[in-house]
């Protein structure tokens, strides 16, 4: 019996790639052809959840699929514009995993789409679902917290964007840090930390264009939301200093490292939050710095340098 239920799944499985494949390999001479093969790829691959369980290649397979394919190559951006449209439309959990993981794989290819979603308003969106009930759908949360992260990492957001991040926004990731499982390779746990990483980057960012361009830009009236929770509640969110402490053990990428220089120089330099790291933690920081400074090749000038402002406070 089992190997009877083993078979058929597998006949399922490969009768819906070959209904997705059906669907996709359509003419896409018009727009009302384009419009009804994307409605079609949406529902298969909005099924896909339902039908195959919560598998986040699956779904993603599901947008590479239509990334490779005519419809989507003759006519890019078309498709995009009804992408990102359906992403500020839709509320139901399985299309919208479907849309946010198309969105992301798209955007890792070109990266002018994260420029695009930030020009049509797609991070308030972004924001309201990540504020939403959406942590009872591990997968669907998770993809989003790629997608803002990437989006951030791409592109400088515009102020109007940054002033829709509240108190309750950046409490709430620091507080999944808190209780996530203390594992910083754990990928769910990372996507949240790099999401706060990312976002003081952005202040920080904002920050420097509101002294160039002096008090009555739009910029100064920014706080940098990140630092301000961990200056009134560090001692609540100490799990967030002992992870990226953790992850700058073993990033190798240098502008990961650099996100995390960033936030620790900040917190160091900071009257409210220089004491919120245990002794034991910034021994450990002190080893990884000086350790890593010694391992930089000659041509990471920059690295370097953030390197040893962070070490000085210490």
């Amino acid at each position: 019996m089992a190997d009877l239920d083993t078979s058929a799944d597998q006949e399922t499985d490969v009768q819906f790639w070959q209904d997705l494949s059906k669907v996709l390999s359509g003419p896409c001479d018009t727009h009302e052809q384009i419009d009804d093969a994307l409605r079609g790829w949406l529902d298969l691959a909005s099924a896909f959840r339902d039908r195959f369980g919560d598998l986040d290649s699956g779904v993603l397979h599901c947008a590479h699929q239509l990334i490779h394919r005519p419809i989507f190559q003759d006519n890019k951006d078309y498709v995009r514009v009804q992408i990102i449209f359906s992403f500020l439309q839709e509320d139901e959990p399985n299309p919208l995993h479907t849309i946010a993981n198309f969105l992301l794989a798209d955007g890792r290819s070109d990266d002018t789409v994260f420029g695009r979603m930030i020009s049509e308003g797609c991070f308030p969106r972004l924001l309201d679902f990540l504020n939403s009930n959406l942590l009872m759908d591990p997968p669907l949360y998770h993809t989003l917290l790629e997608l803002m992260y990437e989006m951030c990492r791409m592109e400088r957001l515009r102020t109007t964007d940054l002033l829709q991040i509240d108190d309750s926004f950046i409490a709430r990731l620091l507080q999944l840090v808190k209780e996530g499982s203390g594992d910083s390779d754990d990928p769910y746990q990372y996507s949240v930390i790099r999401v706060l990483l990312v976002l003081n980057e952005q202040y920080m960012l904002a920050a420097t264009e509101a002294e160039a361009a002096g008090p009555l830009s739009p910029s100064s009236s920014l706080t940098n939301r990140v630092i301000k929770l961990l200056s009134l509640h560090g001692s609540s969110f100490r799990a967030f200093g002992e992870n990226i402490i953790l992850l700058l053990n073993r990033e190798t990428e240098t502008s990961q490292q650099l996100l995390i220089l960033k936030v620790l120089y900040l917190l160091f330099t900071t009257k409210a939050t220089y004491e919120s790291f245990y002794t034991n933690d910034l021994k450990v920081l002190v080893d990884i710095i000086l350790r890593n400074l010694m391992d930089l090749p000659d041509e990471k000038i920059s690295l370097r340098h953030t390197y040893l402002r962070v070490l000085y406070p210490l």
